[in-house]
């Protein structure tokens, strides 16, 4: 019979909420919470010995300690196979079960993760670990478990899984290093002429898809109005609305109103990717109020909006950037705006 050990945030292990996000890494013999339904559902193929719990903060602070524990909790089991999650939609419990995958990986063990196809932890599990598509949320706790549970029971009577299993396991372009008989360059042109003959072939690359935006009509500049707009993660000094430095879910605006320029006494950069030492000695690298206040007053812009609006980019799903955009956007139009200079980290 499997050994599985199986990885959960503080959230899911019964600590606590997001006040536990910092508790300390600890194991239990067997399943806890929705460890107890899976354990139910691989009962005739596998057995979870232990359970692995620690806070989402505390995952992301010491990663590779992280690693480190869960390895020798590993061994110390002698499971296996891990399972870590659901983690659904939530950033930092994705990342912390694509730590928990790693360390499995690293002892030569199979892992399989549940996760949303917009979590963030998607593309930093290795190559072969098992990611089985949950749901947004923990209200699609049945059918995320029984779909993992399905996942480890083929693995735990080492079969194939199923068209439809795996259908249910996140597809993910990762590339290989193979060996050819023809260098690059030829294969490059071989390619090429294909393409030009009209003949089919296939790249060795493949390239994310996204819309294609046509670009907007010039604006009059006597007539125009600007707004600044910025997944840079500038916010007044204390982050009072707590934007997350990765991961965000929400957009905020903040008065500009009488600013000529933007102060370090009242501003910071909370991006957690970047390093935000020279945003934080001049906060106006990242909101040019500055020079777009010098531009107003030569009359290169008709006017600008008395706020500016700002997100973090950091780990955050596309679909979800792509909702911030409509939102802000019917704010922006209702206040009559008629273009937008947007700054990245």
């Amino acid at each position: 019979m499997m050994r599985i050990i199986h990885y959960l945030n503080q959230f899911f292990g019964g600590i606590g909420g997001e006040d536990q996000a910092e508790y300390p890494l600890t194991v239990t013999p067997g399943p806890l919470g929705p460890g107890r339904l899976l354990a139910d559902k691989i009962s005739d193929a596998a057995t979870i010995v232990a359970t692995i719990v620690c806070g989402d903060n505390t995952a992301q602070y010491s990663p590779e300690h992280i690693k480190a524990e869960i390895a020798g909790l590993i061994e110390q089991y002698a499971a296996d196979a891990l399972v870590a999650g659901p983690a659904f939609s939530s950033g930092r419990y994705g990342l912390a079960c694509a730590e928990a995958a790693e360390a499995a990986h690293f002892v030569g063990i199979r892992a399989v993760v549940g996760m949303h196809p917009e979590n963030p932890g998607v593309n930093l599990c290795p190559a072969n670990v098992l990611i089985v598509q949950s749901g947004e949320s923990a209200m699609d706790m049945m059918a995320s478990v029984g779909r993992v549970s399905d996942v480890v029971n083929r693995l735990a009577r080492n079969e194939d899984l199923s068209p439809d299993e795996l259908k249910t396991c996140i597809k993910r372009d990762i590339r290989f290093n193979a060996f050819s008989a023809e260098n690059g360059a030829q294969r490059a042109v071989d390619m090429l002429l294909a393409k030009i003959r009209g003949n089919t072939y296939a790249s060795e690359q493949i390239s994310p898809h996204f819309p294609r935006v046509e670009p907007a009509p010039p604006i009059e500049v006597p007539l125009s109005k600007i707004a600044l707009v910025s997944t840079g993660g500038l916010v007044p000094k204390g982050n009072p609305d707590r934007l997350e430095s990765s991961d965000a879910t929400k957009w905020v605006s903040y008065s500009i109103a009488g600013r000529a320029s933007l102060n370090p006494e009242d501003f910071e950069c909370i991006h957690g990717g970047i390093d935000v030492t020279h945003i934080n000695n001049y906060p106006n690298r990242l909101i040019p109020l500055d020079i777009c206040s010098e531009f107003r007053a030569k009359g290169l812009i008709g006017a600008l909006d008395d706020e500016y609006y700002v997100t973090v980019g950091n780990l955050t799903p596309v679909a979800r950037c792509e909702q911030f955009a409509i939102e802000m956007t019917a704010k922006l139009r209702e206040k009559a705006v008629t273009g937008v200079i947007l700054t990245s980290s």
